[in-house]
């Protein structure tokens, strides 16, 4: 029988390299997931103008903006009286998985 003494070394190493690679690998994958999906920056909304009351006939301007991954849809809802009343509904296009960007 023959032996090679140096080829059971050999072969532990390569399977160590490639273990190394593959984590490395894997590591970066999260990395770019938890950067790509969960941005640190939260969207912005503010009023203009507030009105004192608001009527039938009200203009309520609303600025929004998000210098993350773009904003997918904006609600706007008036609550009174444990009911809610959808005044405004606004979807926007996807520029792309990954990016996100409406229009």
């Amino acid at each position: 029988m023959i032996k090679f003494s140096g080829s059971k070394k050999n072969g532990n190493g390569f399977k160590k390299g490639w273990l190394v690679l593959v984590s490395l690998l894997i590591i970066a994958f999260i990395v770019a997931v938890w950067i790509i999906f969960f941005e640190g920056n939260k969207p912005v909304a503010s009023l203009d103008n507030i009105p004192s009351s608001i009527g039938k006939h009200t203009e309520i301007n609303i600025n929004v903006k998000d210098e993350g991954r773009g904003i997918k849809d904006i609600y706007l809802y008036l609550y009174k009286n444990k009911r809610e009343l959808v005044l405004e509904k606004k979807v926007f296009s996807s520029g792309g998985t990954i990016t996100g960007t409406g229009e």
